[in-house]
């Protein structure tokens, strides 16, 4: 399989994704957000950011910082799904550009998991199953890692621009700015990290998510689709949607044979 996605264009490989493989790359951009938000509630991510725009001279705004970060991180996952989907191309030139600067990460946890999984299937490390199982891992984590870079930038953009409308450009965007970045970078770090010494969990977690939540709202999706569908045939076996034609009869174009007519 993968030596076929090898000969393929990006464009071609998004293409025959599976509906799972679909929902998966949702999952994984739904769990950044939720991550994310956790380390909001636990680490304190945007009163790191309030602190920083202090530094700047801004006053405390802790709860704008809250909401913020909330639209934000949620807001960017339909903006990273939206450029997998329409640009397969410069999603998979950024996983080449990044592979060098988390290879040894993802390879260390790609490793991990891989020894785990020997472990508990009774496996040996010295293997074709255990190589198989290591590829996947790493392929996985390095070509959802794109995903995880636009989500941070766009969650990032969505979260200044919030600010700057919710403090209605009362603060300068400089302050802003910096205590986003540096709330992002934190965050970031901690997420990636996560995924980077667990990656066998956090790829179960978003299968999981995929499993049971995303899948289930398209299949909800797809009978909506089928019901309206079902309903307009109805509509045109029954004749209830015909053209009603007899305006055509009742004006005349271009008449003037009596006042009360329209013209046109």
């Amino acid at each position: 399989m993968d030596n076929e996605n090898n000969k393929k264009t990006p464009a071609e490989i998004e293409k025959a994704k599976t509906k799972k493989q679909r929902a998966e790359d949702v999952a994984y951009t739904m769990n950044h957000a939720l991550v994310c938000t956790g380390i909001d509630v636990i680490a304190g991510t945007p009163y790191i950011g309030n602190k920083i725009q202090q530094k700047f001279g801004n006053k405390s705004q802790l709860p704008k910082w809250y909401a913020a970060e909330l639209i934000g991180d949620f807001g960017a996952i339909p903006v990273t799904i939206g450029m997998q989907r329409l640009f397969p191309g410069l999603m998979a030139q950024i996983s080449e550009t990044v592979e060098p600067i988390f290879k040894k990460s993802f390879q260390k946890g790609a490793r991990r998991a891989a020894k785990e999984w020997a472990e508990r299937h009774g496996v040996s490390e010295d293997s074709a199953e255990y190589k198989e199982r290591f590829d996947k891992v790493y392929k996985y984590e390095l070509s959802h890692a794109p995903q995880a870079l636009i989500w941070a930038v766009s969650s990032t953009v969505l979260n200044v621009v919030m600010q700057l409308a919710i403090d209605k450009e009362k603060t300068p965007i400089r302050p802003i700015l910096a205590g986003k970045i540096g709330g992002a970078v934190f965050a970031a770090a901690i997420t990636l990290g996560a995924r980077t010494i667990f990656p066998h969990k956090a790829e179960k977690f978003d299968r999981f998510v995929s499993r049971k939540l995303i899948l289930p709202a398209e299949e909800v999706e797809e009978k909506l689709e089928k019901m309206v569908g079902h309903h307009d045939e109805d509509n045109r076996k029954n004749g209830r949607d015909k053209k009603d034609d007899s305006w055509k009869e009742r004006i005349k174009i271009g008449s003037t044979a009596t006042t009360s007519e329209i013209r046109i």
